[in-house]
């Protein structure tokens, strides 16, 4: 997979900018919050985005060298999502802002989340201990979690052993759609239907994105109810064919030889 990264030439709290080659027309995925108060600028002109898995900013790129700027505009009380520790990279068929050493994640334990924000309110999020928020937490989970929570319930936890969240902050409808995918989607692999490699590969081709960002924890709902469709469809292709006359004959020649 072809690789060229962003040399990145400002970086703020609302502000992001710097220079990115693309090898073609490609779309640029982000790990963004989508959020009508960030604009885009390619070379000076405001460029179109779009939500990719419900939650991250999406634009398309020419071939070309390109100077690329993020600005953030807040909408009334909305303060909008705020970019930490990111990088981007341009990929075959897509580029994506994610955060810096992302192929070393028990490794890092430095992730900076101060200027994270709620994507549902806008508030800021706080690093705490899952206390009081599981019904248990005899691991002792950590979260980010919205600062108005109870109110909004935002949160994610985080890899055990560092503080880099699994995913993006999301509310109990969205957390019950991720658990719902995750069960059908375990099930490709847990069935024996296909490895857990090529589960992934299929997750990555379902919803667009590389290998390393094919993870539900990213999802929003629409790619959500979508994997669990996609993979209930595929669950009950196997079912009917291990029930199917001729896979019981094959399976009864290959026991009995």
């Amino acid at each position: 997979m072809n690789e060229n990264p962003i040399n990145l030439t400002k970086w703020t709290d609302t502000e992001l900018s710097g220079t990115i080659h693309s090898d073609g027309y490609k779309t640029m995925f982000t790990s963004i919050p989508y959020d009508k108060g960030w604009k885009l600028f390619v070379d000076g002109v405001e460029t179109e985005t779009r939500p990719v898995f419900d939650t991250f900013i999406a634009a398309d790129l020419a071939e070309g060298d390109h100077e690329i700027s993020f600005t953030y505009e807040p909408e009334g009380l909305k303060t909008g999502a705020i970019i930490t520790g990111v990088s981007l990279v341009v990929f075959a068929g897509a580029a994506i802002i994610t955060t810096v050493n992302n192929k070393n994640k028990k490794k890092r334990k430095g992730f900076n989340a101060t200027s994270m924000r709620c994507p549902y309110c806008g508030s800021t999020v706080v690093y705490r201990s899952a206390d009081g928020i599981y019904h248990e937490n005899k691991k002792g989970t950590m979260l980010y979690v919205c600062s108005n929570f109870p109110e909004c319930d935002a949160y994610v936890r985080v890899h055990a052993g560092t503080n880099i969240p699994v995913g993006s902050l999301a509310n109990h409808e969205l957390r019950s759609l991720r658990r719902t995918a995750h069960h059908y989607f375990d099930q490709l692999h847990l069935s024996g239907y296909m490895s857990k490699q090529d589960a992934y590969k299929w997750l990555a081709d379902l919803v667009m994105a590389p290998m390393s960002e094919a993870h539900i924890g990213h999802l929003g709902e629409y790619y959500c109810k979508l994997v669990i469709e996609e993979s209930r469809k595929l669950l009950d292709r196997s079912r009917k064919m291990k029930s199917s006359p001729r896979f019981q004959v094959l399976q009864g020649g290959a026991a009995a030889s």
